[in-house]
């Protein structure tokens, strides 16, 4: 735990007070990003699967597997971004969460 302010100070809206550091909100922001990236890989493929279904180039099994693992995407990834609502994150702050990359080595920027 850190203070940005001491007891009493006079603060602005929006300055940080208190910064706390917490297992289980790193854990579930990687979730929120990790299932981002799944439901884009599931959203690519669905989209190439329905291309080729109206061409008749694939099958209705394949179709299907892609199509309900896209669904199963997208109900990760807002259990997710439930989570992090429910651990205290602003609906804001959750969009904004990404990673970024340097040096070889990943960074979650919050």
């Amino acid at each position: 735990m850190q203070a940005h302010v001491l007891e009493g100070a006079q603060v602005k809206a929006g300055e940080t007070l208190l910064q706390l550091d917490s297992i289980d909100v790193g854990a579930a922001a990687v979730d929120f990003l990790k299932a981002g990236s799944a439901l884009e890989v599931a959203k690519i493929n669905f989209d190439r699967e329905d291309a080729l279904m109206t061409r008749n180039a694939t099958t209705a099994e394949v179709f299907y597997a892609a199509k309900g693992a896209h669904i199963q995407a997208q109900a990760e990834h807002h259990a997710a971004r439930d989570r992090l609502l429910l651990l205290g994150w602003s609906p804001e702050r959750v969009e904004k969460l990404k990673w970024e990359v340097g040096e070889g080595r990943g960074r979650l920027e919050v």
